[in-house]
């Protein structure tokens, strides 16, 4: 903020001259017209950068605050529905598995080499589902 403020003011102490301004601190032209204008409608706290700064629940007004926690009740409610979702494929990789495993039993070398993968990651699929679970 004092670079942008000692640059609004070496511009504005050299009648205007935004293109030397611009040369003689290695910022754009547009960028130096823009924190003068800025500085000309609201004075020196109007070049404060904002961007990224939240307020904090406390900084902020009721309604604000029921906004926030709605969005956190939505991507709570998002999150518990992806876990349903996996667990409901989980389940049925399990039922898959189970029935792969009885024809595996009866045919025990028909079964090419990607199905054994194919069992073995629906395996650790099943072990992962348990554990959230």
């Amino acid at each position: 903020m004092e670079e942008r403020k000692q640059i609004v003011e070496y511009c504005l102490n050299h009648e205007r001259n935004y293109k030397d301004t611009a040369s003689l601190y290695d910022v754009s032209y547009s960028q130096v017209y823009s924190w003068v204008k800025k500085y000309d409608a609201g004075g020196e706290n109007t070049l404060f950068d904002k961007r990224g700064h939240h307020k904090t629940d406390d900084e902020v007004d009721e309604l604000e605050q029921l906004r926030r926690e709605n969005i956190r009740l939505k991507r709570q409610l998002e999150e518990k529905d992806m876990l349903a979702e996996l667990l409901k494929k989980v389940k049925e990789f399990e039922r898959i598995c189970t029935i792969v495993k009885q024809v595996d039993t009866n045919s025990a070398n028909l079964l090419s080499s990607r199905s054994r993968r194919y069992l073995a990651v629906i395996g650790s699929l099943s072990f992962i589902g348990r554990q959230v679970a």
